[in-house]
């Protein structure tokens, strides 16, 4: 159980970090072409507080390519916010957990006990992770059309915009 949930966070990861892959060569592609919107080649930078302008420029990219109008838009922007809310703290859990881990390891012998815990303990961070994750995709899915539910499995899957 514990080697498909973690099995199953590293897919998450992988997810996530195609989606952004996908959103920098877009960003890419576009400053060579004048830039994005007028902003003239100049970087995403994310805030140190909050969300940061990668996020907001992935929901505006949804917005423009899949055409989504008001609701499909407000909608895709609150799942997504509540996913990377979730896996930001899943982030968060594990990073805590290393200095755990390490204390763990100095010691002269190894706590089973101590060391299941901090398992544990990720292990439910990672099923948050994976249940809003699941929970925004289906949302998304719920309110694309045909024609914008192809386009962005097109676009997921490397085919550029269909």
């Amino acid at each position: 159980m514990f080697e498909a949930a973690v099995g199953f966070g590293f897919g998450i990861l992988f997810f996530m970090g195609l989606v952004m892959f996908k959103m920098m060569t877009w960003r890419a592609r576009a400053s060579r072409h004048g830039g994005c919107g007028g902003h003239r080649g100049r970087r995403w930078r994310r805030s140190r507080g909050g969300s940061g302008r990668w996020e907001h420029a992935g929901v505006e990219l949804l917005k423009r390519r899949l055409d989504l109008d008001e609701d499909q838009a407000d909608l895709s922007e609150h799942a997504m916010a509540d996913a990377r809310r979730s896996v930001r703290e899943l982030f968060g859990s594990v990073k805590d957990s290393r200095a755990e881990l390490a204390g763990l390891l100095r010691e002269e012998t190894l706590d089973d006990g101590r060391l299941e815990v901090v398992f544990d303990r990720i292990r439910e961070d990672l099923e948050r992770a994976r249940r809003e994750v699941v929970s925004a995709v289906k949302q998304v899915h719920s309110t694309l059309d045909e024609d914008q539910r192809e386009r962005a499995a097109g676009w997921l899957a490397g085919s550029r915009w269909v």
